[in-house]
This record gives structure tokens, sequence and C-alpha cells, in this order.
């Protein structure tokens, strides 16, 4: 019996320990990456297929059958548009639709509930590597700010180019021609994505409990990063946990939300969130181009023919379109999952596979209130979320892969059964 005991505490640790390299990995490494002809590959999506391995052999995972349903409902339908582009003459990007497949795969597994006791560990593990993420960030800014260093990106330095993943802004003024530059803490692919980590850092801690020094650090560091993508994710987190917990958790909230914002705006920082709250009508702002700019795009995209509507224009379009777009108008531009999925495989398959992932991050998963938030900030806030393993793996490890298995989804039922039924006819 105690041989049974110590064998079963071994095989927790273990699992413990792999779940946290691949957390450390999705902080510590999203900006390397390997080169793979003449694109790369996300050295986090390396360690996660790693890790899914070992989890594999080791009996810790366990096929969920709705999911890897829904999964294949999803990625056939993205497969079949694919080929209808092909065969009408348009450019297909195997590389775009392999990796789609490939990145989404771990998602078909969870954790077997023996397992699933390591959720609040690893939140725990979670917040103590972003206080150290918070640390950096601050110092990063509080250097600039009393004189004693002047930006430079220190890990390109170090690392080179072709090991760094390409098509983010890491380097980033707080305003146009500021000496000041946006936190990234050096590691973080841009300060955006370093504020939506704070978010999750401060949701994670909320939902642990005490801890209010390490959230007031986590608010200082989202500040230096000056983005409002993190804000938003806090927003919908706090949002949830107001529902849930209810007047006196919204009396505290919104009593730390007000001092939080006088003693920014009292800051010179004040000036430049003020700007920035106010900059999604201009066309040429970073929030026009990531929250306007890329629907009213698609709604073009799907409105020029019945086979764009239907199929769209095969996968990689979006990345060039967006890349010819930067190139003429000298403004950026990204493609959130949902215009990337509509653009690059029409409306029926790209909305199967939105439904696939708000399925798998939603449904059976132990914490609502992290579900939506991880929700909100892929489908609307994260650059290139749809492709980035930063973003995918996240969503995976602090909430799908903690699920407990449900019921098989309506609508893929049908599918198998549809299936099922011409592969019995040949």
């Amino acid at each position: 019996m105690a041989s049974h005991r110590a064998a079963d505490q071994g095989n927790l640790t273990r699992v413990s320990r792999l779940l946290k390299a691949l957390l450390l990995a999705i902080v510590a490494l999203q900006r390397l990456s390997v080169p793979a002809g003449s694109g790369y590959v996300s050295l986090v999506l390396i360690v996660a297929l790693v890790v899914l391995g070992a989890l594999l052999l080791g009996g810790a995972v366990v096929e969920d059958r709705g999911r890897v349903i829904a999964y294949l409902t999803a990625a056939t339908a993205c497969v079949v548009a694919a080929l209808a582009v092909g065969v009408r003459g348009a450019p297909v990007s195997m590389t775009s639709l392999g990796l789609l497949c490939v990145a989404y795969l771990p998602f078909c597994f969870s954790l077997r509930e023996r397992y699933r006791v390591l959720a609040p560990e690893l939140l725990r593990f979670f917040t103590a590597v972003m206080t150290l993420i918070a640390v950096v960030a601050v110092v990063e800014f509080a250097a600039q700010l009393i004189g004693r260093w002047h930006y430079t990106d220190l890990l390109a330095g170090i690392v080179p180019q072709k090991f760094l993943v390409p098509g983010y802004s890491t380097t980033y003024p707080i305003h146009y021609g500021s000496a000041i530059y946006k936190s990234n803490a050096i590691v973080m692919l841009e300060p955006s994505v370093c504020s939506q980590f704070l978010a999750l850092a401060i949701i994670a801690q909320l939902l642990l409990g005490g801890g209010r020094g390490r959230i007031a650090l986590y608010l200082t560091a989202l500040v230096t990063t000056v983005s409002g993508t993190g804000l938003v994710v806090l927003a919908v987190g706090i949002g949830v946990e107001v529902l849930r917990r209810g007047l006196r958790f919204a009396a505290a909230m919104g009593a730390l939300g007000a001092v939080a914002l006088a003693v920014v705006l009292a800051t010179p920082l004040g000036h430049v969130y003020s700007q920035r709250s106010r900059e999604i009508s201009t066309r040429s702002s970073s929030a026009h181009q990531r929250f306007i700019e890329p629907y009213t795009h698609t709604w073009d995209v799907i409105g020029r023919s019945d086979a764009a509507l239907l199929e769209g224009d095969g996968p990689g379009s979006a990345d060039r379109d967006n890349a010819r777009f930067i190139a003429f108008t000298q403004l950026p531009r990204t493609s959130p999952p949902l215009t990337k999925l509509v653009d690059e495989y029409g409306l029926p398959a790209g909305g199967l596979f939105a439904w696939f992932v708000l399925y798998v991050v939603t449904v059976g998963v132990p914490s609502s209130t992290l579900s939506a938030a991880l929700v909100v900030w892929f489908f609307t806030l994260s650059a290139g979320a749809l492709l980035a393993a930063h973003t995918i793996f996240t969503c995976w490890l602090l909430s799908s892969i903690f699920a407990r298995p449900r019921p098989v989804p309506v609508a893929s039922v049908l599918v198998a059964a549809r299936y099922r039924r011409w592969a019995a006819d040949g």
C-alpha cells in the first residue's frame, strides 16, 4: 500500500514538473524560434509537443471523445476549404494549414481525474513566474525614467535575429518621439503581450486568494507596458468574479480601480493613457487597426464573391493581405483569430473552427472566470493569436487541460453520424 502511495505521489510530481516546464517556456521562451525553410517554428510549440508526448507516454492525459470529434469536424472543414481554394488556382500555404492542425491537437486531451488536483498548484507557479516578470518590467521602465539606462533590446543583443520570432513590435516608445520605451520585461514578444500576461496573473491571484502585495506589483508592471489590452483582459476577469462573489467584492474592486486610476493619472503616464483611450477612432492608431480594420476587411472579403464566403481565400492569405496593406499604407494591421479563420477558410469552416476553440476553452473547465478572460484575450486582443503558440498553449494549460469530459456536442454527433453513413454506403 505504501509503495502504491509513493508511486502515485511520484507520478503526480512528474506531471507537475512537466506542466510547470511548459508554462515556464510559454512565458520565458515565447520570443525564440527555430528556422524552418523560409519560415520558423516557435520554440514554445516544440516544447508543448514534447510535453504532450511525455504526458501521453506516462498515461497522464486521456483523449476526450467530444473534443476529438469537435477537432476532427473543424479541422476537416478547414482542409476541405483549403483544397477547394487550391482547385480554383489560388495560392494555398500548406505550412499554415498544417500548423493550424498540429497546434490545436493537444486540445483533444485532458488530464486524468487524479491529476486535476494540480490546477491550483499550476496557478501558484504561474503567479510566481509572473512576479519575476513584473519585477523586470518595473525595473526596465524605472531605469529609463531616472536616466540610468537607454532602452535597447537586450535579448536581441544575445540571440541571433534568425532565432527570434518575427512580426511583433518588441520595441515601442510610449508615444511618438519619446525616449522612454514601453516595458516588455525583455523576454516577452511585445509590451501588449506582457500586459495581457500580467492581467492573467492578477486574475489567477484573485482566484487563489491573498497576495495583495503581488497584485499591487502586477498592476504597477501593467502600467509600465502602456497597453490597454491587458486592462481589457483584467476587466473581463473581474467582471465575472463580481457576478460570482457579489456586491462586497464589486465595491472592493471599484475602490481599488479608482485608487489605481487616480495614481496613474497623477503621473506623466496619465496623459499617455488618456490619449490612447481616444485613439480607436483614428485610422492610423494601433487600436483602430486591431479592433476595427480587420473586421471591415473581412466583411469586404466575404462580400466579394460566393467562393470567398464559402471557401475563403486560402491558408496564409490573411498574412499576405496584411503585408500588402502595411507596405502600401505604412500602418500596422493584424488578423484576430475570427477574421483570419473567415478570410482564409470561409464562413462555414472558419466558424466551425472558432466554435471548436470556444468549446474546448469553456466547457468543463475548472474556472469560468479564467476561461472568460482567456476567450476574450484569444479572440480579440492577442495579435496573431490563431497560430501564436504562446496564446494557444496558455489557453490549453490554464484551462482546457484540466477540463472534465462532457457529452459529445450535438453538432459533432450529427456530423460524425453523417460521415459514418456516407462511409457505409461506400
